[in-house]
């Protein structure tokens, strides 16, 4: 038999063959597959997500560790989170309960102090573990704790007004006379005076109260307000109480016997749903009150130096280039001048009614912007801090929340 062997043409036709194969098979491989679209950078410098907003202030210690009292999305259960300056969640106090907690305050030495319940907490700020709990008789009733140079914690639980030391121990215990209910947050002037008092949230009563109670625990002066309050307390200069009235405007009261007269009577008016809560008063380095509106006047004096028709702001931060930070109801973060509005987050969701719930705001010394919205807690860039030799330059006073005009402001 013989064997058919292949011309010279039949090789010569397989390898032109096979060369087209390989030379298709490169072009093929050559083509990128198409890409992902790149995300765009964003403009905070972290967020940490699962962290429901709630209508508290974050903390800030002097090594820039965040604190907030927020809700843990996952449980729902509150929680106290403690962030380092970078985002890093360094621990959380975590309670087996829906009522909300205060907001924390820093003391002097780092400690936080939180409320929560009947029970005022101490922790450690490195671990988060439990230095001491304090058991009032009654719910912890005021949003915010104050603190004494001294580190002495100042709040209110049902009619009393408490003083416990920074070892967890009762220095005194104020029930005031009238079996009012606590809930407008302690603030301390320069002489270490208390002035705290119940908001008027019932329909029974006829007005407000403020109380001034001297460091040992002692009534100095009360006084009955017109209206129902619609601000938290601020302390001015001089120790002169600025407090909104529904309905009404912006109130001054004497520190020495609490003498009340009108600076503003457009500040805090016209509000047909009682215009809902407002956020303090604050006071730069000018002789002026910023209220709601925004509305700044003199004082003394009362006379109008500007105003910008932003509606529904709920929370003010004056910072050190004299820019206004804001907070709205409707979750948007608003950036200010007293010409005008020059910057915002959340606007575009904000006008397609796309509300998510703001947490109250606060500044770094770094000039980091913290804040919860939704279930996400960030830290934006404003690149300014708190103006630094400001009267009164937010809600609280300061970065740690200590509600003292006297505490340093960086």
């Amino acid at each position: 038999m013989f064997t058919h062997i292949p011309s010279y043409q039949s090789f010569r036709l397989i390898f032109l063959l096979l060369g087209f194969l390989l030379a298709l098979a490169n072009v093929h491989c050559s083509k990128k597959a198409p890409s992902e679209p790149e995300e765009e950078p964003s403009i905070f410098k972290w967020t940490y997500n699962d962290v429901q907003a709630l209508n508290t202030m974050p903390a800030i210690g002097k090594d820039g560790s965040v604190y907030y009292s927020g809700k843990n999305a996952k449980t729902n259960k509150v929680a106290l989170f403690a962030f380092t300056a970078d985002g890093k969640l360094k621990w959380k106090f975590e309670r087996d309960s829906a009522l909300p907690m205060t907001s924390p305050v820093v003391g002097s030495d780092g400690t936080i102090y939180v409320g929560h319940s009947n029970s005022l907490f101490a922790l450690n700020p490195t671990s988060g573990e439990v230095i001491f709990e304090y058991q009032a008789a009654k719910e912890i009733s005021t949003a915010f704790l104050a603190l004494s140079m001294n580190n002495d914690i100042y709040f209110g639980a049902g009619d009393a007004l408490y003083a416990v030391s920074p070892s967890g121990d009762l220095k005194w215990r104020f029930v005031n006379p009238d079996l009012r209910f606590f809930n407008l947050s302690p603030v301390v002037g320069s002489d270490g005076t208390i002035f705290a008092g119940d908001m008027d949230k019932r329909a029974y009563t006829n007005g407000g109260i403020i109380y001034a109670v001297t460091p040992d625990g002692q009534l100095k002066w009360k006084n009955n307000m017109l209206n129902k309050i619609s601000s938290q307390l601020t302390v001015g200069p001089g120790d002169t109480l600025f407090v909104g009235i529904y309905d009404n405007g912006l109130y001054a009261l004497v520190p020495t016997n609490g003498g009340m007269f009108e600076i503003d009577e457009y500040m805090f008016a016209g509000g047909g749903d009682e215009e809902r809560q407002s956020h303090s008063p604050v006071i730069g380095n000018q002789r002026y009150v910023l209220g709601s509106g925004l509305r700044a006047v003199s004082f003394p004096g009362g006379k109008l130096q500007w105003s910008l028709p932003i509606r529904y702001v709920r929370d003010v931060l004056i910072g050190e280039t004299n820019a206004f930070v804001l907070g709205t109801e409707e979750g948007t973060v608003l950036f200010a001048e007293k010409g005008g509005v020059y910057d915002g987050l959340f606007r575009e969701e904000a006008d397609n009614k796309d509300f998510q719930p703001l947490s109250l705001l606060n500044l770094s010394a770094d000039g980091t912007l913290y804040f919860c919205r939704g279930n996400t807690f960030y830290a934006y860039p404003a690149d300014f801090s708190l103006l630094k030799n400001a009267v009164w330059p937010k809600m609280c006073h300061d970065s740690r929340n200590t509600s003292n005009i006297n505490t340093a402001i960086y």
